[in-house]
C-alpha cells in the first residue's frame, strides 16, 4: 500500500513539474530567432526589432503564387 502511494505521489509530483516547467508551445514573449524580448508579432510568432523585418522580408519574398 505505502509502495504504491509513493509511487502515485512521485508521479503527480513529476506531472506538476512538467506542466510547470516544461517546453512551452509556442510561447511569444520571446524571439523565436535569438531568444531575446519579443516586441513584434508575426504570423503566430514573436520577434525582437531586429529579427522582426527580417521575417517579415521572408515571408514576402517567400509568398506562393497559389
Amino acid at each position: 500500500m505505502k509502495k504504491g502511494f509513493l509511487y502515485a505521489l512521485a508521479f503527480l509530483a513529476l506531472l506538476m513539474c512538467m506542466s510547470m516547467f516544461g517546453c512551452d508551445g509556442g510561447s511569444n514573449d520571446r524571439c523565436t530567432i535569438c531568444g531575446k524580448e519579443a516586441t513584434h508579432q508575426f504570423q503566430g510568432s514573436g520577434y525582437c526589432t531586429k529579427h522582426y523585418n527580417d521575417a517579415v522580408s521572408w515571408a514576402i519574398d517567400n509568398v506562393s503564387d497559389n
